[in-house]
């Protein structure tokens, strides 16, 4: 009874308790026990719901996070403050957002650069900043279109040069960052449309520990009655919704580059701003694939303009392959 006392006053509170004002009576109707109970949720067989029920002497409850009844959970209120800055930087300041201040009006107390810290903080708390082991295989695939034959090499396989990067999901155009799949099937899918087609498959090996940010590793929200977690349920549920946020599939309409500016400002963000605690920079950003579910991506940050992925991962091997039919396409990136 504690720990559901606990997660029920954590969502609700008595109308009165919470500040509700009255205008010939309360200004918004207050529900019954079991309602609040449901909206936890608690999940119960009946006898013992109705046992639940019948603990408490108040009967009726209204939303009310942190005990009043205007007030927001945090993961809502970074939430909304994450909204607000793909706001700002799709369609009113993108280069200088840094420097807007705090809405007053704002439900939440960040301003659009103070977002970007929150998510590097939590990434900290959270084990989201892991290292790559030296040796990683990864891949990384280039359509052969028409009468194209180009070699096969790293060169050729890597990242475009800069004045030939279109903008990408991490990367600004014109900024080129290598795009790498942990699965062959994965860079497959990333790449190809569907048959008939001609690719190479070029393997990467990682030449040392890479430090990173990896989104596919949060873990998940602990149980709404455990008191002692509440700031990390908080902080993944924002999470959660940040990564589908920035890893959404987008459509090409010649409009993409619109949308991929709050995940090119994030990846820009964490590749020159962002330490780790041991003052290290990040070699690249983790993130589950669009295309291909179940896949994962990595987009490694450049670094020096001679070589500017050699600081982490070197040409293998490259492989040519042929899919000519839905079947062999299908099983190819299944």
């Amino acid at each position: 009874m504690p720990a559901v006392a606990s997660a029920l006053n954590y969502f609700y509170a008595e109308p009165n308790q919470a500040g509700v004002p009255y205008d010939e009576g309360l200004v918004i109707d207050p529900i019954y026990t079991s309602d609040a109970l449901m909206g936890i949720p608690f999940d119960a067989n009946d006898d013992l719901f109705e046992d639940v029920v019948n603990a408490f002497s108040n009967s009726g409850w209204v939303s009310a996070a942190e005990g009043y009844w205007m007030a927001s959970h945090r993961n809502e209120e970074w939430s909304w403050a994450w909204q607000d800055f793909v706001q700002k930087v799709r369609h009113q300041s993108r280069y200088f957002f840094m420097s807007s201040t705090r809405d007053t009006n704002a439900p939440y107390p960040y301003a659009p650069l103070d977002v970007l810290g929150l998510v590097g903080e939590m990434a900290g708390q959270l084990g989201l900043l892991v290292s790559i082991p030296e040796r990683t295989k990864l891949h990384r695939v280039r359509e052969r279109v028409g009468n194209s034959d180009w070699p096969v090499c790293g060169e050729q396989l890597g990242a475009p040069p800069n004045h030939m990067a279109n903008a990408g999901r991490m990367n600004p155009a014109g900024i080129s960052y290598l795009y790498l799949a942990k699965t062959e099937k994965g860079a497959l899918a990333e790449v190809l449309r569907g048959p008939p087609c001609h690719a190479v498959v070029g393997d990467f090996d990682t030449v040392r520990p890479l430090t990173v940010l990896d989104l596919t590793r949060l873990p998940p929200p602990p149980s709404v009655f455990d008191e002692s977690q509440r700031r990390n349920r908080e902080a993944i549920l924002f999470l959660d919704d940040f990564v589908a946020d920035i890893c959404q599939p987008v459509q090409k309409d010649g409009r993409e580059h619109v949308s991929y500016v709050p995940s090119q400002v994030v990846s820009e963000f964490f590749a020159q701003v962002f330490k780790t605690t041991d003052g290290e920079q990040l070699d690249g950003i983790v993130y589950p694939s669009a295309i291909s579910p179940g896949s994962v991506n990595l987009a490694l940050f450049p670094r020096d303009d001679s070589d500017p992925f050699g600081h982490a991962v070197k040409f293998v091997r490259g492989t040519e392959v042929s899919l000519d039919t839905w079947g062999k396409f299908s099983k190819a990136i299944a």
